[in-house]
């Protein structure tokens, strides 16, 4: 299916994504739709098969962690997300499908540097997740230092990160 989809704060507590479709001949991405969805900091993103999208994030104002689920768009324009949900306390969340509907996330705890993890079950039709198993553990975080998402149908990779002294975002496919 090809289909990409990123997340980012810009700095000013407001999440954006970015969408688009990968072209796996010429290793480039049309990037189509973009949207403002939510407020917060520290976003990560996961997406399945199907294109169902699962967002964390923390809080702009607090140390809550938050999430939302979405499908994306088969053209391509964007995520439709549902409401946000708290889910816990910490920061720097980070997160991945483990099989097609069960996502797995890792956070840092906000009094010290103590990790815990979550798992869950991803409801697509009511845009929930069903929390299950929570526990401290020493996995390392999902990649964070720059945002990397497994592109739907096909073998390639895409890291999307920005650059110092640079207000872009620029992108590197792997295949």
């Amino acid at each position: 299916r090809r289909q990409v989809v990123e997340v980012h704060d810009d700095g000013r507590d407001d999440l954006w994504y970015w969408t688009g479709l990968l072209n796996i001949d010429t290793d480039e991405v049309r990037w189509i739709g973009h949207a403002r969805y939510d407020s917060g900091r520290f976003p990560a993103v996961a997406m399945n098969e199907q294109g169902v999208v699962v967002e964390v994030h923390r809080s702009d104002d607090a140390l809550s962690l938050w999430y939302r689920v979405g499908q994306f768009r088969a053209d391509g324009t964007g995520v439709d997300f549902g409401d946000s949900h708290r889910f816990d306390s910490g920061i720097l969340p980070s997160i991945r499908f483990i099989d097609q509907n069960t996502i797995r996330e890792v956070h840092q705890s906000q009094n010290n540097s103590q990790r815990w993890f979550h798992t869950g079950v991803v409801d697509p039709v009511t845009k929930t997740i069903q929390w299950g198993e929570h526990d401290s553990t020493t996995d390392p975080f999902y990649v964070r230092d720059q945002s990397t998402t497994q592109i739907l149908g096909t073998d390639h990779s895409i890291r999307v990160r920005s650059r110092a002294n640079d207000d872009h975002l620029h992108y590197t496919v792997n295949s």
